[in-house]
């Protein structure tokens, strides 16, 4: 642990799926109390045992949807309750980039940054079969990726961990594309 996120509190969404496992493991790595949720509150509770197994601190709200306001809000007022305050927020799926941009005019002001992270596709135990298979679409898909290599969950949590870290203090309003290039040849 480097201790890059010593002393924060992270809320961490989807810590049952694989990317926000990783983001969890990460942040946690780096010194973060995390604080995560999921629909699945099994699969989420594993990843807290994993966390907790290599010597990080996280907790778990789980089950949440987002989806609806009321659980975004229930959520984010019980990890500050269990926090004691949130420093930021990880969310492992796509977010909308309008959104990301008015967030930072607004909070700018306030010291708060916000940033998105666009993960292209990514491989996973659900995803690997089909980004392995030659014949498939995908191959198609990886003779286009400049890097000609398929993202791994652990690429997405570490850029969400630079975002999140005081060595991007000086960033916001910005997507940043973790997807091999592809966003570069479009």
């Amino acid at each position: 642990m480097t201790g890059r996120l010593a002393g924060k509190v992270a809320l961490v969404t989807g810590t049952g799926g694989v990317i926000g496992r990783a983001t969890a493991q990460v942040f946690a790595r780096e010194g973060a109390h995390v604080v995560g949720c999921d629909l699945d509150p099994q699969a989420s509770a594993q990843t807290v045992q994993l966390v907790r197994h290599a010597g990080g601190r996280m907790d778990d709200v789980s089950p949440v949807d987002l989806a609806s306001a009321g659980g975004a809000a229930t959520w984010v007022t019980e990890a500050a309750r269990i926090g004691g305050a949130v420093d930021f927020l990880g969310a492992a799926k796509g977010g909308v980039l309008a959104l990301t941009c008015q967030l930072a005019v607004e909070g700018g002001p306030l010291g708060i940054r916000v940033n998105a992270v666009s993960p292209a596709m990514t491989e996973t135990p659900h995803t690997s079969p089909m980004l392995r298979d030659p014949s498939g679409p995908a191959a198609d898909i990886i003779a286009r990726t400049p890097l000609r290599k398929w993202g791994q969950p652990q690429d997405i949590a570490h850029a969400i961990l630079f975002l999140s870290s005081d060595e991007a203090g000086h960033i916001t309003g910005v997507n940043l594309p973790v997807d091999g290039g592809t966003a570069a040849v479009g």
